[in-house]
């Protein structure tokens, strides 16, 4: 098994974990709305603590400098 070329950085990797948190989390939201306007059932606004969740993981769970 070959080394990738790269270093190891750490600060890129967790700016990548957070940034990728941040993407998904804007997902569920947008599946969020779509799923409410289409369906018209509030059900779906649970969807809306996953997002949250996720928020959660990348402002207070990664951390740069841990």
């Amino acid at each position: 098994m070959t080394q990738t070329p790269e270093d190891p950085d750490v600060a890129a990797s967790v700016r990548r974990v957070r940034r990728g948190c941040i993407m998904i989390a804007i997902i569920v939201i947008a599946m969020t709305i779509f799923l409410i306007s289409a369906t018209g059932n509030l059900a779906f606004s649970l969807l809306l603590f996953i997002a949250a969740a996720l928020f959660a993981l990348a402002f207070f769970v990664v951390r740069e400098g841990a």
